[in-house]
């Protein structure tokens, strides 16, 4: 979980092998959680990760962040490059 733009929670998810998201799952999966934003689906050659192997949570809210009007969003340089300088 991330926070989004306007701070609301927004499970990512790493499918493995290939496998696409399937929405019903997850909405089953959060049925009674309120408040929770769309699931972002990154794919595992995007995901960024600390040398403990850890998801780098500090590129993924600012990909969060900077999502467009649709939903989608992009590792941009620009998010990558700050990560490098210390974040």
């Amino acid at each position: 979980m991330v926070p989004d733009g306007e701070g609301k929670p927004v499970p990512v998810v790493c499918m493995r092998k290939g496998r696409a998201l399937e929405p019903e799952t997850c909405r089953t999966a959060a049925a009674g959680i309120t408040g929770l934003g769309e699931p972002f689906e990154v794919k595992p050659e995007e995901l960024l990760r600390t040398v403990t192997v850890k998801p780098r949570r500090f590129l993924l809210t600012e990909v969060m962040k900077n999502r467009d009007g649709a939903g989608t969003a992009e590792f941009t340089p620009a998010a990558q490059a700050a990560l490098r300088e210390g974040a």
